[in-house]
C-alpha cells in the first residue's frame, strides 16, 4: 500500500505552508515492506534483508535533523 508514502508528501506541503521547517523531499525516505523490516516496538529486525540499509539511512536522517535543528536554534530569523 502506498497511501502512507503519498500522504507524507502531501502533509509536508501543509506543514511547510503553516511555517514549519520540513526537510527537503530528497531527504525523505519511504520504507518498503515496513512489517518485514521493523518489529512492532520499532526495533529493526536484525536478520531482515534491508536492516543494514535502513539503519544507515535512519542514522543519516537523524544526524541531518540534528544539524538543521542546531542551525535554526543558533541562527534565529529576524524580520
Amino acid at each position: 500500500m502506498r497511501a502512507g508514502q503519498f500522504g507524507g508528501l502531501e502533509l509536508s506541503t501543509v506543514l511547510s505552508k503553516l511555517g514549519a521547517f520540513v526537510m527537503p523531499s530528497t531527504e525523505m525516505m519511504s520504507i518498503r515492506n515496513v512489517q518485514d523490516t521493523f518489529e512492532a516496538n520499532g526495533e529493526l529486525i536484525s536478520g531482515s534483508a534491508s536492516a543494514d540499509y535502513y539503519s544507515k539511512k535512519l542514522t543519516t536522517t537523524i544526524r541531518k535533523s540534528v544539524f538543521y535543528s542546531e542551525l535554526f536554534q543558533n541562527n534565529k530569523f529576524k524580520n
